[in-house]
């Protein structure tokens, strides 16, 4: 296996060390929502990258994703089929990205996208500070029966340059710490759900 702390560049060292035992927590209730047979896409990530190690052994799905750190998680798993996008290897996300990953995960059929973002607020949405990767991150949110933002409490009510989910368009918000109420509210208006990870996940 290779060793992750290898596999950050730039500013992701910093995004790596930030809130570790709530970025785990978020991990753990996210997996949680894969069910036996799913079709799940998987984002690029501090939180998401963690995902695939909380999927229990007995349970089948399939994983699709351009992140090399979540596709290092899945190969040893025979429970988990893993789809890969196509594209050019980005090293500042470890992830591989192209206008050719978009197209490609548009002809795919999955439930459940498991997203991560540099920033969210309720005027904003979702927002990241990486233009190669939005076009991937606004395609998996578009197409997904039900998007799922991972985003612990520092992202909580931060903006970054681009938006690549409107909050209307997030089913649920995963993250480790009570949310303002306004948050709460705007979420219930759209049918949507906040949920806190357990301090004993």
């Amino acid at each position: 296996r290779l060793d992750n702390s290898a596999c950050i560049f730039y500013s992701d060292h910093d995004r790596t060390v930030a809130s570790p035992d709530g970025k785990d927590r978020i991990a753990r209730l996210a997996a949680s929502y894969i069910e036996e047979n799913d079709i799940v896409f998987i984002d690029s990530g501090t939180t998401t990258k963690q995902i695939p190690h909380y999927i229990p052994d007995s349970l089948h799905c399939t994983v699709i994703t351009h992140s090399c750190h979540i596709i290092e998680a899945c190969v040893p798993r025979s429970n988990i089929t893993l789809i890969t996008l196509p594209g050019v290897f980005y090293s500042r996300t470890y992830s591989f990205v192209d206008i050719s990953s978009t197209e490609y995960l548009k002809n795919l059929n999955f439930r459940k996208a498991f997203m991560s973002s540099t920033g969210f607020s309720l005027e904003n949405g979702a927002t990241n500070s990486a233009p190669l990767e939005c076009f991937i991150k606004s395609t998996a949110s578009e197409y997904a029966q039900q998007v799922f933002l991972l985003a612990d409490h520092k992202k909580i009510g931060v903006s970054s340059l681009l938006t690549h989910i409107p909050t209307e368009r997030i089913h649920y918000l995963l993250t480790d710490v009570e949310v303002p109420n306004a948050y709460r509210q705007a979420f219930l208006k759209n049918g949507n759900q906040v949920v806190v990870a357990d301090a004993a996940l």
